[in-house]
This record gives C-alpha cells, structure tokens and sequence, in this order.
C-alpha cells in the first residue's frame, strides 16, 4: 500500500505541475470550472472519495495524509514568489485559479472519509506533511515539482540509495511530428500494452478479492 501511495503522489503531483507550470496566452481561456477537466488523474482521484467515512482512527488514515498532503503542497504557492503571482489569478496565473478549488476537494475528501472526531486530527497532519513536502522539495532546489523530493521517499522505501525509474510523460516533454506508419506503430503497441495492464488489473482485482473476502468452506 506505501508503494501505491507513493505512486499516486507522482502521478497526480505531476500532472499537476505540468498544468500550473505552462504559460498560456494571455488570458487564459480556460475558467477555474473548466481547469480540473484539463487534470483527470486529478478529477478521478477525488470523484473515488467515499460518500460515508471509513476512517474512524488517525492511525488509520497515514496513507491518505501523506498523498493529499502531496497534493496540497503541490496545489498551494511554494515559495513568497509563488504567492505574489498567485494575486494575479484573474490575469491568467493558472496557479491562482486552481488552488481554491483543489484546497476545497482536499478539505471535503477529509471531511466525506474520516469520522467526525477524526477529521480536524488528519487535517492537522496534512498540512504537515504538506509543509514537509514543500520544505523538501525547496531544499532539493530546480523546477518547484515533487519529483525531486519523491525520488528521496522512493530511495528510503525500497532502501536503495538511487532507484532508477523513468516518468514515460517526461520522457520525451517535447511534441515530435510523426509519420503515418509510425503513427500507427505506436498506436498499436500502446492498444496492446493497454490490453495488457487491463488484463492484470482484472486478476489482480479478482484476487484481492479471495483473499480479502474469503469464503469459508464446507
């Protein structure tokens, strides 16, 4: 389960990033309504949050701060830079926009999943973490992203001192013009992996499920 948080802290941070981080024409088209359309890792993300809580003890809710306190961080300035751009949200800063919205999901996801004596508790934790995070991530220094810091969690989990593993996203950031036949190369070796992870996705489900919810034999 740590190594699936820490997945999904990369995941949805990137993205993230990626959108904050890019410099649309001024003004922006795009309304604050219409900004999480453009992140649907993120707007998945949220959409799964139970309706009842299910966490009724701080003890259990570890996995949840430490990936919606990624989240904060990377949803809220990082620096007194970040800060004052943010005051110009109404003149494109995408930055500015989106942390209202994203800091009103985290606070509701908390509030839906955890008991009501429960939830003033990880929200306190959460903004710890968020506040470790972006000290990390400040202290790591380059682009203001938690890739940096992650790969440091990463390290201290598998423990290994420099884990090798690549972001397919990053790996080319660069658009590239493609032939027709590439093209459809691509397109199909990426139709045969998605077969694929659908495919263990369905046994690995139908297997959490045996050994989840056993059924007692005669």
């Amino acid at each position: 389960m740590d190594a699936i948080c820490l997945s999904l802290q990369f995941d949805i941070t990137s993205e993230i990033y990626r959108f904050t981080s890019s410099r649309p024409r001024f003004p922006d088209a795009l309304k604050p309504i219409e900004q999480l359309e453009q992140l649907p890792l993120v707007k998945e993300f949220f959409a799964t949050a139970p309706k009842d809580p299910q966490i009724a003890a701080i003890e259990h809710a570890q996995l949840l701060v430490w990936t919606l306190g990624a989240v904060h961080a990377l949803s809220n300035p990082l620096s007194s830079w970040q800060s004052m751009k943010g005051f110009f949200k109404f003149f494109g800063n995408r930055k500015g926009k989106l942390t209202p919205q994203l800091n009103k999901h985290i606070m509701s996801s908390i509030t839906s999943s955890c008991a009501l004596g429960v939830a003033h508790t990880v929200k306190d934790h959460m903004l710890q973490r968020s506040q470790q995070v972006k000290s990390g991530i400040r202290l790591v220094g380059g682009k203001k992203r938690f890739d940096g810091f992650g790969r440091a969690e990463v390290a201290t989990f598998a423990g290994v001192p420099s884990p090798t593993f690549v972001d397919l996203v990053d790996l080319c950031p660069a658009s590239v013009a493609l032939s027709a036949t590439s093209f459809i190369a691509q397109n199909n070796t990426y139709q045969q992996d998605q077969m694929k992870t659908t495919s263990l996705e369905h046994e690995a489900k139908k297997f959490l499920q045996v050994i989840v919810n056993p059924v007692d034999g005669d």
